[in-house]
């Protein structure tokens, strides 16, 4: 295994089919516009970053052990409709407020073969409609969403689990770009929305297992000359 830390490098075909990052917002005439500040790595040695590396044997504590999931940590704000384009921060009569009331999970990804950037992967997305987390006016709020689970990573080198088929058995995919959009509802009860999206990588970034000796195996490196199929078959529940 290699210890590889570097960021998507280029996503210049994302403007083509997602559009630019954190930009996109939706009122439904509300008075309010919801949206997103910022998206970053909120667990496993991402914290703040730009983008997501997402470990596909082991994590950085444990060789052999998969990280359940990697977390991004999303900011949202809630503006006057129009005030990122007037420079206005107040709003004319009563101030509303509102509530966060779910979020999407969109999965895109660029195609090994010809670079392509494609997607959405349907049978990866995500969809809670379950959150009730209060928004103030003009204040940010983050959200922790797991947007890398152990599915994703399954899908990634082909191994098929459940009823999620794996991409290819004789490649795999190493880049995506994971679409998140974040749903709410003003205190009128009008609908709000804010996309965003997040590069990941999916690679071996951890240090790997140190070879076993004397044929005894652990925890810590059952897992040493392992391909990824091969790891991540053991782990389809």
């Amino acid at each position: 295994m290699t210890l590889r830390r570097a960021p998507l490098r280029s996503i210049s075909r994302l403007g083509l089919l997602l559009g630019a990052l954190v930009t996109l917002s939706c009122s439904s005439s509300s008075r309010l516009s919801l949206t997103i500040d910022r998206i970053v790595g909120a667990s496993n040695g991402n914290v703040g970053f730009s983008y997501i590396n997402a470990d596909l044997i082991g994590n950085l504590n444990a060789p052999c052990t998969p990280l359940a999931e990697d977390v991004a940590a999303v900011t949202v704000r809630l503006h006057p409709a129009g005030s990122l384009d007037d420079n206005s921060d107040e709003l004319v009569g009563p101030t509303f407020h509102a509530r966060l009331t779910g979020y999407e999970v969109a999965y895109y990804y660029y195609d090994p073969v010809d670079g392509a950037l494609k997607g959405p992967v349907a049978a990866l997305g995500i969809a809670n409609s379950n959150m009730v987390d209060r928004l103030l006016f003009n204040e940010a709020s983050t959200v922790n969403i797991p947007i890398v689970p152990t599915r994703v990573k399954m899908w990634s080198v082909g191994v098929t689990c459940g009823a999620i088929p794996g991409y290819s058995t004789t490649t795999r995919v190493s880049r995506m770009i994971v679409q998140i959009t974040m749903r709410g509802q003003d205190d009128t009860g009008k609908d709000l929305s804010a996309q965003g999206n997040i590069a990941v990588n999916l690679e071996d970034i951890a240090p790997g297992p140190l070879k076993p000796t004397g044929g005894a195996t652990t925890a810590d490196n059952f897992c040493y000359g392992m391909s990824f199929q091969a790891y991540w078959q053991g782990y389809c529940k």
